[in-house]
Formats: C-alpha cells, sequence, structure tokens
C-alpha cells in the first residue's frame, strides 16, 4: 500500500517545488532583451501620484508600470501555474512567460501598465472581487469603459484594453472583450473630450513639397529618405482625396 502511493507524493512533491521555483522566477525583474547596462541600472517605482494610488493588494505589489503586467496577478494565476507546470518543464515555461513580455517594448508596457492601473481602481471603487477582476466578464470590461465617455480619447481606451488582453493572456485567462466591448468603445468614440481635440490643419502643397526639396541634400542618406517619405505621405494623400 505505502509502494503504491509513494511515486504519487514523489510527483506531488516535484510539481510543488517546480511551481515554488517558477513563482520565484516570476518575482525577479525581467533582463532577458534588455542591454547589458540596462539590467544593472532598474530604476524603483516611486512613491505614486494621489491619482495613482490604488487599495493595497497582495496581488498587486509597487512596481514599475512596465513591470505590472508580470507582477500583478489574480487568484486565477496561481492555478494557471499549476496547469503550466503540469504540462511544461520548469526551464520552457520560465522561457515562454519571459518570452511573452519581450514581445512587446518596455514603452508599450509601461503604457499597459497605466491602464491596468485605471481597471484597478475602477474594481476598487465598485468593490469588484479579486476572483472577478481575472478572468474579467465582458460586462465588467464594458462598464470600465463606459466609465471613460468624454474623460478620455478612444486610442487611450484601446491601449488600455490591449494592456489588459496582455494581462489576461500571460496569466492564462480566457479575454471576454467581444461585442459589448466594441459597443463601449463605440460610445466613447463619440464623445472625446475637448482636451482630445485638435484644430484643423492647412494642407500641405505642391509649394511646401518643392521648398523642402530645395533644403534637402538628397546626397545624404537622411535627408534622401526624408523626402522620399514626404513623396510617399504626399502621393497616398492626393490618392485617398481622390476616391473620396
Amino acid at each position: 500500500m505505502s509502494t503504491s502511493n509513494t511515486p504519487t507524493a514523489s510527483a506531488r512533491s516535484d510539481a510543488a517545488s517546480a511551481l515554488a521555483l517558477l513563482q520565484k522566477a516570476l518575482l525577479s525583474p525581467l533582463t532577458i532583451g534588455l542591454p547589458p547596462n540596462a539590467a544593472r541600472n532598474v530604476p524603483k517605482p516611486r512613491k505614486p501620484k494621489p491619482s495613482n494610488i490604488i487599495a493595497p493588494s497582495t496581488f498587486r505589489p509597487h512596481v514599475l508600470a512596465r513591470d505590472r503586467i508580470r507582477f500583478w496577478s489574480s487568484p486565477h494565476t496561481h492555478s494557471f501555474h499549476e496547469s503550466i507546470i503540469a504540462e511544461l518543464p520548469l526551464k520552457a515555461a520560465i522561457i515562454l512567460f519571459d518570452g511573452l513580455l519581450i514581445s512587446v517594448e518596455p514603452k508599450t508596457r509601461e503604457n499597459y501598465g497605466a491602464g491596468l492601473l485605471r481597471f484597478h481602481q475602477f474594481c476598487d471603487e465598485h468593490a469588484i472581487s479579486e476572483h472577478q477582476r481575472m478572468p474579467a466578464s465582458e460586462h465588467l470590461l464594458a462598464a470600465f469603459i463606459c466609465s471613460w465617455i468624454g474623460k478620455v480619447a478612444s486610442t487611450t481606451a484601446d491601449n488600455w484594453l490591449a494592456g489588459l488582453h496582455l494581462w489576461h493572456d500571460y496569466h492564462g485567462a480566457p479575454w471576454n472583450g467581444h461585442n459589448l466591448v466594441r459597443r463601449s468603445r463605440a460610445a466613447l468614440s463619440k464623445h472625446v473630450p475637448e482636451s482630445s481635440r485638435r484644430p484643423s490643419r492647412p494642407p500641405v502643397t505642391l509649394e511646401h513639397m518643392h521648398a523642402l526639396y530645395q533644403r534637402l541634400d538628397l546626397s545624404n542618406s537622411f535627408d534622401s529618405s526624408v523626402f522620399c517619405i514626404a513623396c510617399t505621405a504626399f502621393w497616398s494623400c492626393c490618392r485617398y482625396e481622390s476616391f473620396q
């Protein structure tokens, strides 16, 4: 009886050990894909501004905005890590998680981190439980976006949703941003705040293009590239207008 149970107990012990090692590795700062000096000169998170304060939680440690995708979690994360360890060797699992992060530029992850902050502030305000935050239901995601109608530009909301989507992918949670969320985004785009509006600019004319040509040195590779891009943009705009 004891002999038949020994392999099971050993397997459970190995799985628990691998899970602990994986979680320890994921609590270390990401260094893969960074220049050598960047790994040594990692900035420390600053004290948050009053507008960036969230309720204290073990699921959301105080880290840099670009690290929130990695370090902010939910009760769902633990069960996901268990399933990963049951399927993949520890080394492969760590490579997987690191690869998911380096697929996105640090500056983009920083923008995504801002969206995570706003989402959790919304959840704190409305007493949304930790279990409901990930995977977030479509109604929760749509309500979050609608709460910003008339306050932010649609591009800002799109970045926030992209960050939430990556956060769900990284922690193995299903993404429910479907029809209702698209409707919410459409509503937000129809009520852009005045601070996000810009007056129409005068069109670029042939005279502008001639002036640019005369002041660039086309023997210089940079100047030549600038003029090529300007010509392509000018031609494309003209073609677009001709089809309107």
